[in-house]
């Protein structure tokens, strides 16, 4: 009995054992490919950075991650004012707001959307809304004051649309909406997935009797 029992001891030893080196065993092939990855990465970064820059205007500009669209900086901003609503009208028609809502008017104005250029624009929004610079939160509540001093009709939901239209359009040619978008852009422009025109410069045609 005692000759059987240390048998059974020795063999539960022995699968104890056997169990914890294949356990360490595979910990390890776990971690090299752990530390392979991270050796990798910085190289591709590079890679990417380096294999694929294009060049803007004379400027080269250093990408992290692949380019899928153009867009013109008015094409930015047809997407950036629909996060500056329209919420509300009263019977004295004075307009109501809120800034950068869930529920913005992307899904019923735009038939394929860019979930990744909508986040870009509200991060900026939000990151500007109150900064002492830009402050776009004041811009907007210039729009809907200017908006409701408009007569925009007797019906309340035609004048709703219509100063929604307006609001947009005024939010659109923002001074300091533009330049703020252009700011982050270059700011940004190494992790974002499109690529930004630069604004075209009209030159002003001479006059019939060719005076300046």
């Amino acid at each position: 009995m005692k000759v059987f029992g240390k048998q059974v001891f020795g063999r539960l030893l022995y699968d104890r054992w056997h169990r914890f080196l294949l356990t360490a065993f595979r910990v390890m092939i776990h971690f090299s490919w752990l530390m392979v990855m991270l050796l990798l990465i910085p190289q591709v970064i590079v890679a990417q950075n380096s294999l694929e820059p294009s060049e803007v205007n004379g400027e080269i500009e250093e990408r992290w991650f692949a380019v899928s669209d153009t867009l013109r900086l008015d094409d930015l901003l047809d997407v950036a004012v629909k996060f500056f609503p329209v919420v509300g009208i009263d019977d004295d028609g004075r307009l109501s707001g809120q800034l950068c809502v869930v529920a913005s008017d992307h899904a019923s104005m735009h038939e394929h959307r860019d979930k990744k250029l909508e986040s870009f624009c509200a991060g900026v929004i939000f990151s500007h809304a109150q900064d002492g610079v830009y402050d776009l939160y004041d811009e907007y509540m210039k729009g809907l004051k200017q908006v409701a001093s408009m007569n925009l009709g007797l019906d309340r939901e035609e004048r709703l649309l219509r100063a929604q239209g307006a609001l947009y359009m005024f939010m659109k040619m923002n001074v300091k909406l533009r330049e703020v978008f252009l700011y982050e852009y270059r700011k940004q422009r190494h992790l974002l997935h499109f690529l930004l025109l630069p604004p075209q410069v009209v030159e002003e045609e001479p006059n019939q009797n060719g005076s300046e």
